[in-house]
């Protein structure tokens, strides 16, 4: 590992550790539930613990206050009975903002008996007052488990993260390409969904300070020509006035002829012909 993925693996333990009690919420699980088969908000509806007045339990979700910007976001589900060995558990924490829902963190995985356990780490979000955020939960493999009603074992935990103990992050904001990737899901935690790009790819938005960021990496396994649409960002994350955005390849360099469009609409798009493979990369800082 280089210096410098040291040195902001190190900034990044700051966050969440500023001097002082931060705003913070569990709340807990306050009646049985079978999994289904498609992700099911979690019936969670016991506060635990509250620190402050940030945080408060709306339903079975964490709604957040004003002035708070930043959380960090975890939990964990407990099942006592009704699986199959072999079964894929998924859990995934989600907001909700203004109707638009997305995945702060998601993970999947095949339990090894009838009885199981699976956590979330902690992952770090940015919010807006009003956002809602729930825990979910499916058996992919089928509609079985009971997710019983035990507080201290399935639960959901929301803490906010102060903006001073952001500006720790600060010198990471310059560092070379090829580490990038580490800091980009902070400052961008959204995705947009793609169709028809390679593994890999990505449409990350999201705002830092106040400032609407957007990250995209592309790449199809055909040609790009014409303009390519890549997907639309969400109403609330668009800029002002049109965009349109230098194109790196891999190693840094300007890509000729080529640039990525973000419209007022939202609409985000590679113009240019594209060779098979290649990977795309442009970022936009705005209002």
């Amino acid at each position: 590992m280089t210096d410098e993925k040291r040195n902001l693996r190190y900034l990044y333990g700051l966050i969440g550790k500023e001097s002082g009690p931060n705003p913070m919420i569990v709340i807990g699980k306050s009646s049985s539930q079978n999994l289904t088969t498609t992700e099911a908000t979690l019936i969670l509806g016991e506060t635990r613990f509250v620190n402050g007045n940030k945080l408060t339990r709306s339903g079975n979700g964490v709604l957040i206050g004003s002035g708070v910007s930043y959380v960090e976001v975890s939990g964990q589900m407990y099942i006592n009975a009704g699986l199959t060995t072999g079964d894929t558990i998924t859990l995934s924490a989600v907001v909700d903002s203004g109707g638009t829902t997305s995945k702060i963190s998601s993970l999947n995985t095949k339990c090894a008996g009838t009885i199981f356990g699976i956590a979330l780490s902690p992952t770090m979000f940015s919010v807006s007052e009003g956002d809602i955020i729930y825990l979910q939960a499916c058996n992919g493999t089928s509609a079985r488990g009971t997710v019983p009603s035990y507080p201290t074992m399935t639960f959901l935990t929301v803490k906010v993260i102060a903006a001073d103990a952001l500006q720790a992050i600060a010198p990471a904001l310059t560092v070379p390409l090829d580490i990038q990737e580490l800091y980009k899901p902070l400052i961008a935690p959204r995705s947009v969904s793609l169709t028809g790009f390679v593994e890999g790819s990505y449409l990350r938005y999201g705002k830092f300070y106040d400032d609407l960021r957007v990250f995209v990496k592309v790449s199809k396994t055909t040609a790009m020509s014409g303009t390519t649409a890549i997907g639309t960002l969400p109403s609330g994350y668009r800029p002002t006035e049109p965009q349109t955005l230098t194109a790196y390849d891999t190693d840094g360099n300007v890509m000729s002829g080529i640039t990525v469009t973000i419209g007022t609409d939202g609409a985000v798009a590679v113009v240019g012909s594209v060779d098979a493979n290649t990977v795309i990369f442009a970022s936009y800082k705005g209002e």
